[in-house]
């Protein structure tokens, strides 16, 4: 244990805290076992009647079965395709939404997509579309050149004032569990 406070440790993979209870309540729950994050926390918590212990332990490696590893602390289970390009005024920028608005329902069919986002930034005029998709998925997706892709991409190419037209793709993994 590293550190002490107020009934509570904080040990290396995780913490226990000790929260006194109302003398007079009743013993309600003896013991369980929670999964407390889909991460790899675990909590168990035993009631003694005088104080309510709880231990929660962190696995070091957040890995679950499901997920690829880039290297033995990066893991990821979505991989995003990213479209983006660059306008240069109002004009270019409402035919960017209209050629995304063209190809949205194709996108959205697209097996395993787990989201489609539009990102637009007014000071430095980026336009892009990441679509993410369940890591077990996307190869599938890939082998049909990433359709829509290329109707999407000549339909961006096509507008007066846009530039830049790239792809790339990336994991992604949330950092909030």
């Amino acid at each position: 244990m590293h550190h002490m406070n107020n009934e509570h440790a904080w040990m290396e993979d995780g913490f226990y805290s000790a929260v006194p209870i109302r003398p007079k309540a009743q013993i309600v729950l003896l013991l369980y076992l929670q999964n407390t994050d889909p991460m790899g926390s675990f909590g168990l918590f035993l009631h003694s009647g005088t104080h309510i212990l709880s231990l929660v332990l962190k696995t070091k490696d957040y890995q679950t079965p499901e997920m690829k590893s880039i290297v033995n602390n990066v893991h990821f289970n979505v991989v995003a395709r990213e479209w983006r390009c660059k306008w240069d005024a109002e004009s270019s920028l409402v035919e960017c939404q209209t050629a995304l608005t063209t190809v949205l329902d194709q996108v959205k069919d697209v097996k395993g997509v787990k989201d489609v986002q539009r990102v637009v930034c007014g000071g430095c005029k980026d336009f892009k579309v990441i679509v993410s998709l369940d890591e077990a998925l996307f190869g599938e997706w890939e082998e049909s050149a990433f359709a829509p892709e290329a109707e999407f991409l000549k339909r961006l190419k096509a507008i007066t004032g846009v530039s830049g037209v790239e792809t790339q793709t990336y994991t992604l993994m949330s950092m909030m569990e």
